[in-house]
């Protein structure tokens, strides 16, 4: 799914988007590895992510398949 509409999907289903990492994100989707990113596993962001979780941090990574059942579109 494009990011643009995910993020049109998070928003009606009432969640707040943001592009980057920050002390008030609860949710990361993580989706296919870009092949251009700088790490081998994952991009800057899940880094961010794994960073701000060992501070103690509560963040929860979902796949697209949780990701779709959160916005509604599947199991309705």
């Amino acid at each position: 799914m494009a990011r643009d509409e995910a993020r049109r999907l998070l928003e009606a289903a009432g969640a707040f988007y943001q592009n980057k990492v920050t002390s008030t994100t609860t949710v990361v989707v993580a989706g296919q590895p870009n092949p251009l990113q700088i790490g081998k596993l994952h991009g800057t962001k899940l880094y961010d992510v794994a960073r701000r979780m060992r501070l103690g941090q509560r963040i929860s990574i979902i796949d697209a398949e949780r990701f779709s059942r959160l916005v509604g579109l599947r199991g309705r």
